[in-house]
């Protein structure tokens, strides 16, 4: 039974069951479906750019992120110094309950080679919307790069992974 008050009266409307789990059946799919589509623009987008940041002594960092890792390229003629990175769980609209920001260094990443970094989830996630890992990395000789991806759909604790 739902029951709703329009104008201070109060009317009464018997569904059955099975027929309210139908419509909120419905009404999640088309949610997902909804927003699947931003999902596969926005992570062909921001999957397929990555932040560079140039230094005068030829120090470059570029940062992929694919999935709950990030790899970190020094693309630069120089080796990078002390590499600080941190990573960070997004969610838009709503991030409920997050285990935080997970962070490191490297003493070095030599020119053209590069490290991958993943976020070890080791606590309760709740939240609703789209998932996104927020990647950033800094070195003494080189500015900071940054670059965002997408996890998936939070739906609760439930995430639903998309895949490229």
């Amino acid at each position: 039974m739902i029951i709703l008050i329009y104008n201070d009266t109060m009317i009464k409307i018997m569904i059955k069951r099975d027929i309210l789990q139908k419509l909120v059946t419905t009404g999640i799919i088309i949610l997902l479906f909804a927003t699947s589509s931003a999902l596969a623009k926005t992570h062909a987008i921001k999957n397929t750019t990555a932040q560079k940041t140039q230094m005068l002594d030829d120090t470059t960092l570029e940062i992929i992120v694919e999935g709950n890792c990030a790899i970190i390229k020094n693309i630069g003629n120089a080796d990078a110094i002390n590499v600080k990175w941190e990573l960070q769980l997004k969610c838009q609209p709503l991030l409920l309950i997050s285990p935080g920001k997970q962070s490191g260094t490297f003493d070095k990443i030599e020119a053209g080679s590069e490290k991958i970094v993943c976020y070890n989830i080791t606590g309760l996630i709740f939240g609703i919307g789209v998932l996104k890992l927020k990647a950033t990395a800094c070195a003494d000789n080189a500015r900071k790069a940054r670059a965002t991806g997408v996890i998936g759909f939070l739906l609760g604790y439930l995430l639903l992974v998309t895949f490229p």
